[in-house]
């Protein structure tokens, strides 16, 4: 049995050595990200809405699908490709990425709901404010990404309809016959959607805060700059997970396309997949005033401890 399982260990390519090492440090990279954005999201006031309950919604779903790429991707790409060919596999493969697809899915409509979100809050503010932002409403909101999601991922199910991951070439693939087609047809049809009609709200929401006057609420007129800058911070940080999003996209379904290597087509669907995921939890952290108030004052005690350190360093240096 020894004999066996060194003579499979040593079938592992260096290939597949690479692909999974490439695929370990994302995942890894992405979950402690956006585990960290979670928890500093759940922190932060200004984000209990609306609007953070869909930061926090498609956080979760870059956390599902960096475990399946962890958790099932990466070991299937070193195990034997005996074990890889076995029923169990072929059995539980589809499944796993139909998992895959339904978080995907959740991450695109968050997306679009965040787009339209900031489009409400800064050309509608008014109306905005009328909106409920907290219990039931933010409930009912991110019920529906996630029923979204399981709607869009329920013709997978269906024989012969896969979404599956193939260790040999590394790449996630739809079932290459007619119903694999069709729905590789439908994902593209529906994702370039939902980009148009995220760009086309954030041109909007962008010429809106360009050309019109900051809106002046009933508060002083401190609180009033307070907000109105936050709620374009929020756009901002709307519009950059937005275009990481359609740059999946675009990697996905037209880079891939111009050349047939093997290596550039692990980097325009796989890598560009995870990477999606994997900056998306960057930016939730970048753009959380919490971390960002943590960060730079812990950068500002380091300041003035180095600048201790370095005058202690002279004064003694003087009395020697």
């Amino acid at each position: 049995m020894s004999l066996v399982l060194v003579d499979s260990l040593h079938m592992v390519s260096l290939e597949d050595s690479v692909a999974a090492f490439v695929m370990f440090t994302l995942c890894v990279s992405g979950l402690f990200v956006s585990s960290l954005a979670i928890l500093f999201v759940r922190r932060t006031k200004a984000l209990r809405n609306v609007f953070g309950s869909l930061c926090l919604s498609h956080a979760v779903a870059d956390i599902g699908v960096l475990l399946i790429i962890l958790l099932y991707a990466v070991p299937v790409t070193l195990l034997p490709k005996t074990f890889v060919a076995s029923r169990f596999v072929e059995t539980i493969s589809p499944r796993i990425g139909q998992l895959g697809i339904l978080l995907w899915n959740v991450c695109v409509y968050s997306h679009l709901l965040i787009a339209g979100n900031r489009f409400v809050a800064i050309c509608f503010p008014l109306r905005f404010q009328a909106v409920p932002q907290r219990s039931f409403f933010v409930v009912a909101v991110e019920g529906c990404v996630w029923c979204f999601g399981v709607a869009h991922s329920i013709p997978y199910s269906w024989p012969q309809c896969g979404f599956t991951y193939n260790p040999r070439s590394h790449l996630w693939d739809f079932a290459p016959n007619a119903c694999g087609g069709a729905l590789m047809f439908v994902d593209f049809i529906e994702g370039l959607s939902c980009v148009s009609a995220i760009v086309a709200l954030d041109l909007v929401t962008f010429f809106k805060i360009r050309c019109a006057k900051p809106f002046a609420g009933s508060w002083s007129q401190a609180e009033n700059r307070r907000r109105n800058r936050q709620q374009i911070i929020f756009f901002v940080q709307g519009c950059c997970q937005g275009s990481l999003f359609i740059a999946k996209l675009l990697s996905f379904y037209f880079f891939s396309n111009w050349n047939a290597d093997r290596w550039y087509l692990f980097a325009t669907t796989s890598v560009a997949w995870q990477l999606s995921h994997v900056l998306d939890g960057v930016v939730l952290l970048v753009f959380n005033p919490e971390f960002r108030r943590r960060f730079r004052k812990t950068l500002k005690v380091r300041q003035v401890a180095g600048a201790n350190v370095a005058s202690s360093s002279h004064i003694t240096s003087t009395l020697r």
